[in-house]
């Protein structure tokens, strides 16, 4: 089909694109950290490099026909390699993300760059955007990567001399102290569990930060093009249906097909609980329609800020009531 080949042909040239400039700035701020780091560290930085430029740089320029087919699989284990290489889990290597630290009352803006990507933010958005996979694909492996962050990279960043600067334990208690006091307003227990002590409080804060900006963030970005096209009524309710592929999909006969159908029921859930958190578009107004009716979105304002507020509150719950099994 003409459409659904120059659609290909547009990702393939968005990898390539992503793949040239992501690369080049892997290799430069490996560069820049090398003579911090280990051997094994370096070699793992040049791994890392190797399989951004050989899968989405190389392969779709050498053999193009054969990226198209195995594009997904093939950026799928790439994602997967550079989320779970050990050099994710190493204070060493935030330390040298972090080698110059600025003090002072603004220096958390001053720290935000070093901060964003010691913490894997930066390339859990970036990397979501620059290689876009089926929404149904990027869900699960995105929960999958900030999984794997909670479970190994908690200790390490605790440990790293940007967390446990003086501006950072400040940063982290005003969080604290934001989120609880959010929390509050939805779910009057929710203060109750709240981590105490200065370690606990910052994990709770990774957790949140992982969740909401490495997860939520991109997967938002991902579908908002597609809920543009599917204007929905004013009353928030989504388009329906889930973007890509039905959940009929994933049927297979036996054990196997049950597993896959609730894997997609459940992704399916997921897409729809996030798209909630999406504005509502006016639907175009209809043949003899008065131009104030198809402007209904701005009644739908407070609900989706309510929305927004109790997902925020529930997700920092639920990250504090986590501390005790990643930390």
């Amino acid at each position: 089909m003409p459409a659904q080949d120059e659609l290909e042909d547009k990702l393939v040239a968005a990898d390539v694109m992503f793949a040239t400039v992501g690369g080049v700035v892997w290799g430069l701020a490996s560069l820049k950290m090398s003579a911090s780091l280990s051997a094994p560290n370096n070699a793992q930085a040049a791994l890392g490099l190797a399989a951004i430029f050989g899968v989405s740089l190389a392969w779709p320029k050498l053999r193009p026909t054969s990226y198209r087919r195995w594009r997904v699989p093939a950026l799928v284990a790439v994602r997967l390699l550079l989320i779970l290489m050990p050099i994710n889990f190493s204070t060493e290597v935030f330390d040298a993300m972090a080698a110059q630290l600025a003090s002072g009352k603004l220096s958390w803006l001053t720290n935000m760059s070093p901060f964003l990507m010691g913490t894997h933010i930066t390339q859990l958005v970036l990397v979501s955007l620059g290689w876009r996979l089926p929404i149904r694909v990027h869900i699960p492996l995105q929960a999958f990567k900030v999984a794997v962050l909670a479970r190994f990279a908690v200790d390490a960043h605790c440990d790293s001399q940007l967390m446990r600067s003086p501006e950072a334990v400040a940063v982290v208690k005003a969080i604290h102290n934001s989120m609880n006091l959010v929390a509050e307003c939805f779910l009057p227990a929710g203060s109750l569990a709240g981590p105490r002590g200065q370690r606990a409080q910052a994990v709770a804060m990774l957790l949140f930060c992982w969740v909401l900006l490495g997860w939520v963030l991109p997967t938002l970005l991902l579908l908002w093009p597609q809920h543009c096209a599917q204007p929905c009524p004013a009353d928030g309710r989504g388009a329906g249906g889930s973007s890509g592929e039905g959940s009929g999909s994933l049927r297979q006969p036996g054990l196997l097909g049950g597993a896959a159908a609730a894997l997609g029921a459940a992704i399916d859930g997921v897409e729809a609980a996030l798209r909630s958190l999406l504005p509502a578009l006016p639907l175009p107004p209809a043949l003899g329609q008065a131009p104030g009716e198809a402007a209904l979105t701005r009644s739908a304002r407070l609900p989706l800020a309510l929305r927004w507020m109790a997902a925020l509150a529930g997700t920092w719950v639920a990250c504090c009531a986590a501390v005790p099994l990643v930390h």
